[in-house]
């Protein structure tokens, strides 16, 4: 290969490798950011691309595969150069050796993190592919002083100002990198269902009874095989939740059943107390949507026929990830699918606690938005509902004042909740809808410091958001969650419990909307059933 040839071929190498650098990096920040681990950068938070950023970072690393394969047979048929021993030859030649751990490094990091999950290694695999992606960004801005130090302005105006032949040569070798990468992305995609973990559903005999009560003491569950799912947290939060997953198959019913560790049960959800104004919510980030103080504990099942990253491509993420809708109040974006209806569990420690059902709710393309709505949640929401379920004891939530819909019946109905300790496993703040009267001024006479339960039980869910029964029990710091569904339902918004399916969970610890995640999903898989 001739010289010049070659360093032709260096120019549209390097043009490739800052653009892809460019884009990793720009998407990394807004994983990042909303995780809740990047608040460094969080002044360029609008500057930043949004959206399905997790299939793009995960592409982009395939891009990354693809270049690096070049640059190696690039490198291989380089043409002999004489040694030198200038201080600038030496210099660069240290830059291009720690540029070439420092990439193979990243590859090898994003490649554990994406096969082996987000929390691999209690989180330091990600910790360490953060800072070796901002070192690489360093390292550009460094080459690139170098090169206008030590370089002949020539080579460097070749970099920087390239000829219009070669700008369509680095153009063609860009888009033939992404598309090999796209190549690679779709056919990972169709191999990856032979590649993601199963989760192994036992057989049940008829004749074997599972109670739906929250502690799993049956002896199927003894035998019955398990996975361990490691999520990761964001926000401040430990580095990781492990999530233990259960199947049993007994007919035309499966049987789930997940524990996670949790040191202190959250069994309030945003309660009123009485001050000399009037009642108020007890709240810290509640019309931000993103309450982490007086919040219930939560966990959500996600299910989808694609294996895609990140929820099957469902968390698109950014302040306003979704062109001609609201922006997110919290910025760190939304729940839409981008193609077929995924299927969501949602349990909630007490808007769901002694009605054994828990939120069967999904995600879908983003809905329009509702004038007058007091959140706006785009693809995510609770399938149809007849009647039943629960309330919030006020009209609309606010700073100030805000006047309950009723009160206890018996004001000694309160009593139990104003010397509570935190965090009581034993208490669980709500009331019930039929223990209590429309509010009136006259039977406002609590005390000043009266504390009282947000939350107005009525009956089970009749409807398509009752099809899941399910039932959780907290001890000594685990909580352990029975959830049961016919492996078919009447509702469209519910998946058929297939041999095949994708299945993903999150841990919401007293969390309005922050909760851990993993990339990769399990698969169901049901042993034989003759």
């Amino acid at each position: 290969m001739s010289v010049a040839k070659y360093y032709s071929r260096v120019v549209v190498l390097h043009c490739c490798a800052i653009l892809l650098l460019l884009g990793s990096v720009l998407s990394g920040l807004r994983l990042a950011l909303s995780a809740g681990r990047g608040d460094f950068f969080s002044a360029f938070n609008a500057y930043l691309p949004q959206g399905g950023m997790h299939g793009l970072h995960v592409s982009l690393g395939f891009a990354w595969c693809v270049l690096a394969l070049i640059f190696v047979y690039h490198h291989w048929h380089a043409p002999a150069r004489a040694a030198s021993s200038t201080l600038a030859e030496t210099w660069n030649r240290c830059l291009i050796h720690f540029a070439r751990y420092l990439f193979l490094s990243l590859l090898i990091l994003g490649g554990v993190l994406y096969f082996g999950g987000s929390a691999a290694l209690d989180g330091w695999v990600l910790l360490l592919h953060r800072y070796f992606a901002y070192s690489a960004f360093v390292y550009l801005i460094v080459h690139a002083l170098s090169q206008v130090i030590y370089s002949p302005w020539l080579q460097v105006r070749a970099i920087l100002l390239p000829k219009l032949k070669v700008v369509r040569l680095v153009g063609w070798t860009f888009w033939l990198a992404v598309s090999l990468a796209a190549v690679l992305w779709l056919g990972s995609a169709w191999i990856m269902p032979y590649l993601t973990p199963q989760l192994r559903i036992a057989n049940l005999a008829l004749d074997q009874e599972i109670v739906i009560d929250g502690l799993a003491n049956e002896s199927a569950w003894q035998s019955a095989p398990l996975h361990i799912v490691k999520t990761l947290n964001i926000g401040a939060n430990a580095a990781e939740t492990p999530v233990t997953v259960q199947g049993l198959r007994q007919g035309e019913v499966v049987y789930f059943r997940f524990s996670w560790p949790d040191t202190t049960p959250s069994l309030q959800h945003l309660p009123l107390v009485k001050t000399a104004q009037g009642w108020r919510i007890e709240q810290t980030g509640l019309l931000r949507n993103d309450e982490t103080q007086f919040y219930e504990d939560k966990f959500a099942v996600m299910f989808a026929r694609a294996p895609d990253a990140a929820g099957a491509g469902s968390m698109l993420l950014g302040s306003q990830p979704l062109t001609g809708h609201a922006a997110n109040r919290t910025g760190r974006g939304y729940h839409a699918a981008q193609g077929a209806l995924l299927d969501v569990w949602h349990w909630k420690s007490v808007r769901n606690h002694g009605t054994n059902q828990l939120d069967d709710s999904h995600f879908a393309a983003a809905y329009p938005e509702v004038p007058g709505e007091i959140r706006y949640t785009a693809g995510y929401k609770s399938d149809p509902l007849q009647s039943g379920g629960y309330s919030e004891n006020w009209a609309w939530p606010s700073n100030g004042i805000v006047t309950p819909k009723r009160l206890p019946r018996d004001p000694a109905q309160l009593a139990r909740f104003q010397a509570a300790k935190p965090n009581d496993p034993q208490l669980v703040w709500g009331m019930s809808w039929y223990e209590t009267l429309p509010y009136s001024s006259a039977a406002d006479q609590y005390p000043v410091g009266t504390r009282m339960p947000s939350v107005l039980w009525t009956t089970m869910f009749e409807g398509d958001r009752g099809d899941v029964r399910a039932m959780a029990s907290w001890h000594k710091g685990v909580w352990t969650l029975e959830a049961v569904r016919g492996i078919k339902t009447e509702s469209p918004f519910d998946l058929a419990l297939n041999e095949g399916l994708f299945m993903w969970v999150a841990v919401f610890d007293h969390q309005q909307t922050q909760h851990s995640y993993h990339l990769r999903p399990l698969q169901l898989h049901f042993e034989d059933q003759s």
